[in-house]
This record gives structure tokens, sequence and C-alpha cells, in this order.
């Protein structure tokens, strides 16, 4: 994706990815190399987990994330769960024999 504008039509300008606050970084030497492209680390969200997509350009960007938001920034908000459904932990167990005290 490219957030187009007279900086960006010569030069290979992607914008910054946050989700949630994190930001997302493409950069990574772990990331596959498949026939000259190589994987996106979006590629990992669920769309049905988004619950809304911003796009934050100009001096905003650069205001909220410094000069990383040269070429725009694209926020990527979840959908929030309730934390009891996330986790949830059940002990069971039995006393055999006697305690020592």
């Amino acid at each position: 994706m490219r957030l187009r504008g007279t900086g960006t039509l010569l030069g290979q300008a992607s914008p910054l990815y946050i989700v949630d606050g994190v930001i997302v970084n493409n950069d990574s030497p772990e990331l596959i190399d498949l026939g000259g492209t190589s994987t996106n680390r979006l590629a990992d969200l669920n769309p049905e987990d988004i619950a809304r997509i911003e796009v934050v350009k100009g001096a905003a960007a650069a205001a909220l994330y410094g000069s990383r938001a040269n070429n725009g920034v694209v926020q990527i908000f979840t959908k929030q769960r309730p934390l009891q459904n996330l986790l949830s932990l059940r002990a069971t167990g039995r006393k055999r024999g006697n305690l020592p005290t």
C-alpha cells in the first residue's frame, strides 16, 4: 500500500503500520521471500478482528509518530474482547494421604 503524494511519486515509500498502538515492522530478515515479494506481517491479522482502519498523513502523522511517519501512517484498531473470554484457568486436584504440618 502506498499513500500517494508529491513526495512519493518517484521513491519507494510505504506507510508506517500501527496495530493497536504497536508498530508492525516488515523489514524483518525472518520474512520469507517468495518469488521476489516478501510476505507481509499484516497477513497475520484476521480481517474479522479488525474494528476500524484510520489513515493519518502529513504533519499529523509526524506529530504522532515522528520521522518514521514521513510516508503516512495506517492505524489498525482491532475489536476488543472482554478479558474473561481471553483466559480461563481451571484447577482440580485430589488430596492423597496426609500432608505434613
